[in-house]
This record gives structure tokens, C-alpha cells and sequence, in this order.
């Protein structure tokens, strides 16, 4: 771009939509280099030289900029839209990155008195400075953060501006004087060598000679939507998956099309899957309609095995009615010392295609139905959507877990209901589990649980709690299962501190559940609860849900010994009561409730900077 005094060229103009991930490119000269809007976004690797202003965030709920290289630049990143009296912006999170040569690292017009409270919203993580005049500038240019001399590097290891909590403050204070320990909490399980969050960007193979690609189609796999392919799929998988040490790989090439599986496909170890615009496999039958023996569709290795698995460009489903479907079950852990499994732009659509039987009008939206009503077994759509293994590791990039609220392949879209037991369950019990620009959505009982696992990157995550509940409410259609750590909202919503009047929001899917859990690192989460029984009217007054997130603690960090080293940071919630509640003391049990309208508003959505624990 021209770079010129008076240039007024933006690099990328993205301004809408609920987002999202970007990354891998460069931006020279301009006005702005990336004019961004978005509700939650994750972008990395992006790298800016001599841009009047590299970043010009216009407004959004919660933003993850990771692995950001500024060079040259009159202001690195321009949180400030809106003014004091009506911020933009909801939180900003920099992790891992460096700004050079630049006036001001960081634009913000969040004060003390700003407007919402909780808007504009930064957290910085591992940021590394030379010669920057300021890092953070405010109202009037008051100098937030100082910066240093040119030539000379400065690491920034923490940073926040904005409200944060803990067991030792509950009602909030400064992020800064809620994380005041300057140990490095980071494990070095979740680390490359050079010490920041591990990135995997996905395999593009193009070094690969095309002999060594194997197209499922041509190989016997049929990919119509209607021809049984299992035999044939699990033939080419077993025939060039599993590859031998000293051996070239083989890719194994889902050419685009539907996939119908009747029977579990096993990939074993050092198997390597790519797909085409989204190749589609999908379950179908009774072998994946019995709640009380539920099976995954692919079993990406067993529980011990070592290896290297890759999956890129798929499409997971069910074809109802799907009771005991698990789309996916992960157990592969990577070898040390080696470039980690993983799955790239792999998305998980649970019905509302045509195809799977769970569309309208059959499954159309009844809000008007009696409460708690009759559940058609008909539209039952998955026992779980991906479940991450006690042995498993796993890098995720870009990946969208759906339960469809509506239908796609209608002619006006109309809203559906299905029942999709569970979305993401992560039993790692020494991980690690990168998840970049990840989602979960409309699933009864939970989006994300983390059950008894350590070492979890997440960031930007994002959840929306199903749209017609409370009716039926989350206990329905499936029973809490013991094995899965289900959470028994009957017993617990019963409860004699729950109103009677309250129990309906009580009883909804958690957006994040964490179970024993050490070494948990949230950057960015946003956690929505839109809707009760389809109607919005509950949004404003945050009566859509009781609670989004849940924290169980019962086991210290090996890391920092004073605590289980669970960081949420950029939580953003919407429509619900209290954004997270905590056991405060396991002996005791005290409960701690996060309230979201205690000066935690951010316009239409209530934002924290850090939950610490």
C-alpha cells in the first residue's frame, strides 16, 4: 500500500459477523494496515511495516491477536473507538508478540470513569518491546505504560488493564494486582523452544509427489450419501495409514462428497487425512442409535497410542436419529519431540442439511409446546460431539462444533430443534490441547467440559447455550451418565438455595465446566446464552441462564503450588446472571458467584479481564 503522508489505504476492511480466525500475512504501508469488527475473533502471524496504524480495532466482544509482529508504525494497536463515553471495544488480548520502532505500542481511552465499565478491556502477555515511546497511551495521551530506548529489547511478561478476580479478591480489582506472582505460570508442556504458545499452522503437502496421494473415490469408496462406504473407507485408512518408521507417508484424499459409515472407523497412528471443500462423513443406522452404548464414528487411535495424525478440510455428521453417536474420539498422543497431531478446518455440523434427517419440518422449533415437553426420538442428533482421550494430545486450529439451530438447506432457514447430548469433552491427563478459533454450540448438557486434565491452551473459544431450552430444560432427553462426568442438574438445581422461580434458568448447558483441572489457559472466551425457550425478552436483564462457566477444583498446580493455575482471561458473557461460580474453599465448600451486571457490563455483552484460581 501507498505510504504516503496522506494515504488513506487500508490493508483489510472487516467490519461484522461472529467470527472467526485469520492468519499468516503481511501488511506494508497504508493508513491502516487491518481495520477489524467482530464479535470474537483469533488472529496470528501477522506482521505490519510502516503503517500509520497497524491495527484499528472498530469494536468487538473479545479478541485474540497472538504471534503479532509490528514494525515501523506511527500506532501499533488502536483500541480507542468510541471515546470514553462509549468504548468499543470489549477486551483485547496480545499474547506473544513484538512492536518495534513505533510511537505508541497501544491506543486505549479506558479510565477509571470510562463508559461501560468494563469496555476496552487489555490483556497483555509476553510482549516484547524496542523502541517504543509508549506502550500503553491513554485519554489525552497520559502515559499508561512506559516504553524504552530504540535498539533496545524489553519483555513485557504480564500486563492488564481492566477488572479481575480470584479466590483471595471475589469482588474484583485491578487484573495487575490479581496476578501479582511473577512466576512463569505457563508450562513448558504448551510451549515451543523459543517459549511462547506452540502454532502449528495446517500441512499444505505440497512438497508431496501426487503418487503418493491416494483418492478414497478411486480406491473403491463411493462418497454419494447413500451407498454404505465403511468397508471401503476403513480398507484404504488400514492400507495407507500406519506408516512405518523410514517409510514415506501417504495422503489419504477424501475427494469432496458424503461419506455413509454404518460401523466405526479406526485411524491408527502416522495416518494422514485430507479432505476436499469439506468432505462429509456421516454416520448412519442403529450402530449409532443407543444412548446406553454410545460409539464414535472415527476413532483416531487407541487409548496409549503413540503417533502422528493429521486431519484437515473434513466435515463431521450424523444422520438421525443418532442417540449414541460419537463423531469423533481422540487417543493418539504425539511422540516428543515431534511436530504434534492435530486437526485443521475440521468442522463437526450435527444436522440442519439435507441428508440427515434432522431438518423441518420434522424437528421445527415448538416454543409454544407445553413445558418440558415429549422429546421426538426422531430428532435426537449425537450422544456427544468430540471426546479428547485420558492418553490424547492434540493441536486445533479453526475448528466449528455445531449443533444446527436452524435449517441450512431450507428455503427460509427455519429454526429446528435437536438434542445433542454433549460437545466437547477433554479427559487429557497430561495434554497438552492447543485449541485456536475454536467453537461449540447448542449442546444439552455442556459445550466445553475439561474432566481431570492439565496443560490446555484455548483461545478465542466460543459457546452458545441451545436456544430452546428451558423447554425442555438441560435433564432432558439424556440421564447424566457417571462415566462422563455428566452434571446432574436435577439434583443440583433442586437444591434448597435455588429459588423455585430460578430453576428454569438454573437448568441450561454450561458453556465451560471444569472438573479437577490444572493448568488451564483461557485467552479469550465468549459464552452467550441468547435465548429462553426462543425468546430474546431475557437478554437484558441477564435472565437467560443462572451461570455459563463452572469451576471444581480439587488438585494444586505442580507449577505454582498455591493453586490449580486456571486463567480465564477476556471472558465475555452474555444473557446470563452470574458469568462463573467457584468452590472458594473445597473443605467449607464456599461458593463464589461472579456476578454480571457488579460493574462487569460492557454495552451488550459483560466482559472480565482475568479470572485467576
Amino acid at each position: 500500500m501507498h505510504d504516503g503522508e496522506n494515504t488513506k489505504q487500508r490493508g483489510i476492511f472487516m467490519d461484522n459477523g461472529s467470527g472467526g480466525f485469520l492468519s499468516s500475512l503481511k501488511f506494508y504501508g497504508g493508513d491502516c494496515g487491518a481495520f477489524l469488527g467482530n464479535q470474537q475473533f483469533t488472529t496470528l502471524n501477522l506482521e505490519f511495516y510502516n503503517c500509520k496504524t497497524a491495527i484499528y480495532m472498530n469494536w468487538d466482544w473479545v479478541w485474540l491477536l497472538k504471534s503479532i509482529k509490528i514494525h515501523d508504525c506511527g500506532i501499533g494497536i488502536d483500541i480507542s473507538n468510541g471515546g470514553p463515553d462509549d468504548i468499543h471495544t470489549g477486551s483485547v488480548l496480545l499474547l506473544d508478540s513484538y512492536i518495534e520502532n513505533t510511537e505508541i505500542a497501544i491506543k486505549t481511552f479506558r479510565t477509571k470513569e470510562s463508559k461501560p465499565p468494563a469496555a476496552g478491556t487489555l490483556v497483555i502477555q509476553n510482549l516484547i518491546i524496542s523502541g517504543v515511546k509508549t506502550t500503553v497511551s491513554g485519554l489525552n495521551e497520559e502515559e499508561i505504560f512506559g516504553g524504552n530506548d530504540k535498539g533496545r529489547n524489553t519483555t513485557i511478561p504480564f500486563w492488564g488493564h481492566g477488572k479481575g478476580y480470584s479466590d483471595h479478591l471475589p469482588h474484583g480489582d485491578d487484573i495487575n494486582v490479581v496476578a501479582d506472582e511473577t512466576v512463569d505460570a505457563i508450562p513448558a508442556a504448551l510451549k515451543d523452544t523459543a517459549g511462547k504458545i506452540l502454532e502449528r499452522p495446517r500441512p499444505l503437502y505440497r512438497h508431496i509427489t501426487p503418487n503418493r496421494f491416494v483418492s478414497v473415490r478411486a480406491a473403491g469408496a463411493v462418497g454419494d450419501g447413500v451407498t454404505d462406504d465403511t468397508a471401503a473407507i476403513q480398507e484404504i485408512i488400514s492400507a495407507n495409514g500406519n506408516t512405518p518408521t523410514g517409510r514415506k507417508k501417504k495422503i489419504i484424499f477424501f475427494d469432496y462428497g458424503v461419506y455413509r459409515v454404518t460401523q466405526t472407523i479406526y485411524v491408527p497412528p502416522n495416518t494422514y487425512i485430507v479432505g476436499e471443500m469439506w468432505s462429509v462423513i456421516m454416520s448412519s443406522g442403529s450402530f449409532f442409535n443407543d444412548a446406553k452404548n454410545p460409539k464414535p464414528l472415527f476413532l483416531v487411535g487407541k487409548s496409549g497410542e503413540e503417533g502422528i495424525v493429521e486431519i484437515s478440510d473434513m466435515l463431521f455428521q450424523t444422520q438421525g436419529p443418532a442417540a449414541g453417536a460419537i463423531l469423533m474420539e481422540w487417543n493418539i498422543r504425539s511422540p516428543q519431540g515431534q511436530n504434534v497431531s492435530g486437526m485443521w478446518d475440521v468442522h463437526f455440523r450435527v444436522g440442519g442439511s439435507e441428508g440427515t434427517n434432522l431438518q423441518s419440518p420434522k424437528c421445527i422449533k415448538k416454543p409454544d409446546d407445553q413445558v418440558d415437553p415429549k422429546i421426538d426420538d426422531d430428532c435426537v442428533s449425537a450422544f456427544m460431539l468430540l471426546h479428547i482421550g485420558k492418553t490424547a494430545s492434540l493441536m486445533m486450529e479453526n475448528m466449528w462444533i455445531w449443533t444446527s439451530d436452524h435449517d441450512l438447506d431450507a428455503p427460509k432457514h427455519e429454526q429446528i430443534t435437536i438434542y445433542t447430548g454433549r460437545g466437547l469433552l477433554c479427559e487429557a491427563e497430561l495434554g497438552p490441547v492447543w485449541m485456536y478459533g475454536h467453537a461449540v454450540e447448542h449442546n444439552v448438557l455442556y459445550n466445553y467440559q475439561l474432566a481431570n486434565t492439565k496443560n490446555i491452551f484455548m483461545g478465542v473459544i466460543q459457546t452458545e447455550t441451545p436456544y430452546y431450552q428451558s423447554n425442555p430444560r438441560a435433564r432432558q432427553p439424556f440421564p447424566p451418565v457417571a462415566e462422563y462426568f455428566d452434571p446432574d442438574f436435577e439434583a443440583a438445581c433442586g437444591a434448597a438455595e435455588v429459588p423455585q422461580d430460578k430453576i428454569s434458568m438454573c437448568e441450561k448447558s454450561w458453556g465451560l465446566r471444569i472438573l479437577n483441572s490444572t493448568d488451564v489457559f483461557a485467552f479469550g472466551a465468549g459464552l452467550y446464552s441468547f435465548f429462553e425457550n426462543y425468546s430474546t425478552d431475557c437478554i437484558a436483564k441477564r435472565e437467560c441462564q443462572q451461570t455459563m462457566v463452572s469451576i471444581d477444583r480439587d488438585r494444586k498446580s505442580d507449577i505454582v503450588s498455591s493453586r490449580s493455575n486456571i486463567w480465564l482471561m477476556g471472558l465475555v458473557t452474555i444473557g446470563t446472571q452470574n458469568m462463573a461460580s467457584w468452590t472458594r474453599d473445597s473443605e467449607e465448600g464456599e461458593q463464589i458467584a461472579l456476578a454480571a451486571l457488579d460493574g462487569n457490563g460492557a454495552g451488550f455483552t459483560d466482559n472480565v479481564g482475568l479470572i485467576l484460581l
